[in-house]
């Protein structure tokens, strides 16, 4: 089987197209290259199951279960990272750099980034307010290192629409980019190419999230602060008054914050009892708590009866949330169907969006005017406004229900070792421990990797395979908030995720 993929120079930034032939090594599977003329999207991949999405405001991007990812829609800026500025209307599947696996995958309006797992940064995209983080203002049509200071590495990261949120492993939260509302944190209005540290007022920084001209941090103690732009009461803090440093966003009585997310105008946030807060600007419905009145600080939206809701995004005036139920939640604008559910008609309430036959919905992510949806079978379901490609279907027609777009995995092109890679894993859900049986085609060494529903990597171990059958513990767990995760297991013949819940 002959597959094709695209490599980059990140000293010249050019592309280049290579071919890959699948053979039969004993039991292991070979891969033999040779170079095929001029830049092209990949036409064929094995395994092209998502594991984690997200939505610019004109494109979409996955990181897919076999470590590539997959950006289709607007490209006025370079976003999709295929080297041209041209609007991409089917997946463009970008592979990890040379010995890297891709982690975390985000957007900005106009811009994408990626994580590896050893804590590289790669962006690409939009540049003009310097929110690439090289002391430039240039745009990039492919993806770019983006060195993490001295000692460190990259965890997370998160953008607006000129600014950007990068944390460090030790807790450190640099911001840089388009400072105009103050939502780089550092006590001015002054855009600035150069990094810049903001202060935890207490703890160390866990998670962040950008808005479009904001910036929310939620901090180890379970806490949340917020700065930049308030007009609409998006900071949360009471007021519409802009903040230029951190303002404190307490959690309700003997609760923690436990994830955040941040749109054009809203923010929100869960806690650790399952429940779902919203605040800020609510013309369109979009705090969902059955008014149009706007919300200066965070108001309860309680999940259905006897669940909790897992994770949240927020679009431009809508908002998606997923529920331990198995299906997704959709309330505000509903202008291009970008519910999902088959309807135009705004909502200011919650409405459920059934899954797939057999699966459940894992995580969302809302663009301008489209949604992305992941199933529990890894596929990729996109509906809402497509003028330029970013439901990923290969037509520019608007669709009000969730597609499968055209990631979906192709069973024949599987190698078939991956197929045999069998993973299981106990308890689910799991407290403080967690047992994974594996089976091997081949000795050698492989990482596990435990993250969150947004990407962060919280546990990573090293181990070391036999062939066959393989038993491992992962004791010794740090403190983790209820949730959705990812248990990753990657070895030189592939990788494995399996999703998994916690509980406190």
């Amino acid at each position: 089987m002959t597959l094709t993929f695209t490599t980059w120079s990140t000293a010249t930034h050019k592309l280049r197209t290579r071919s890959l032939t699948w053979k039969r090594v004993g039991s292991l599977t070979a891969l033999v290259l040779g170079l095929v003329g001029g830049p092209h999207p990949l036409r064929a991949q094995p395994s092209r199951a998502g594991q984690k999405v997200a939505a610019g405001y004109g494109h979409s991007i996955s990181l897919l279960a076999n470590g590539f990812i997959a950006t289709h829609g607007e490209n006025r800026s370079g976003e999709i990272g295929n080297g041209t500025a041209g609007r991409q209307l089917t997946p463009f599947l970008i592979p990890p750099p040379s010995g890297k696996v891709w982690s975390h995958v985000m957007t900005g309006d106009f811009r994408s980034a990626a994580l590896t797992t050893d804590g590289a940064m790669y962006s690409w995209g939009s540049g003009g307010y310097g929110q690439h983080g090289d002391n430039d203002r240039s745009q990039y049509s492919t993806p770019q290192l983006v060195a993490a200071p001295s000692g460190k590495t990259w965890v997370n990261v998160s953008a607006g629409f000129g600014h950007t949120l990068a944390l460090c492993n030790d807790g450190t939260l640099y911001t840089w980019g388009d400072n105009y509302y103050a939502q780089l944190g550092n006590g001015t209005t002054t855009l600035t190419l150069a990094r810049q540290v903001v202060t935890a007022p207490a703890g160390s920084w866990m998670a962040v999230a950008a808005g479009y001209n904001f910036s929310l941090a939620l901090n180890s103690n379970g806490s949340l602060y917020a700065w930049g732009a308030n007009r609409d009461g998006q900071l949360g803090d009471g007021t519409t008054i802009q903040r230029a440093t951190p303002v404190l966003i307490a959690p309700p009585a003997g609760l923690r914050w436990t994830q955040v997310a941040a749109g054009f105008w809203n923010s929100a946030a869960l806690c650790s009892d399952g429940s779902l807060y919203v605040w800020g600007n609510n013309y369109a419905g979009q705090i969902g708590d059955g008014t149009t009145s706007a919300r200066l600080v965070p108001r309860r939206i309680s999940p259905p009866t006897g669940h909790r809701w897992t994770q949240v995004s927020v679009g431009y005036e809508h908002i998606l949330a997923v529920c331990s139920d198995g299906g997704l939640y959709a309330w505000g604008g509903n202008d291009y169907g970008k519910f999902g559910n088959g309807t135009t008609t705004s909502l200011t309430q919650p409405a459920r969006v059934a899954p797939p036959a057999g699966q459940t919905w894992v995580q969302v992510a809302c663009g301008h005017n489209h949604s992305l949806a992941l199933a529990s079978d890894g596929q990729v379901y996109t509906a809402g406004y497509n003028y330029s490609g970013q439901l990923g279907d290969g037509t520019t027609q608007n669709n009000s229900c969730f597609v499968r777009n055209c990631s979906a995995p192709l069973a024949s092109e599987l190698p078939q070792d991956l197929t045999k890679a069998a993973l299981r894993v106990a308890p689910n859900p799991f407290t403080n421990l967690i047992r994974l049986t594996a089976q091997a085609p081949a000795a050698g060494p492989a990482t596990v990797t435990l993250h969150t529903a947004v990407g962060q990597t919280m546990v990573t171990r090293r181990i070391a395979m036999q062939r066959g059958e393989n038993e491992v513990t992962l004791a010794g767990l740090p403190p983790l908030p209820a949730g959705v995760y990812f248990l990753t297991l990657t070895t030189e013949q592939g990788r494995r995720v399996v999703r998994l819940a916690h509980t406190e």
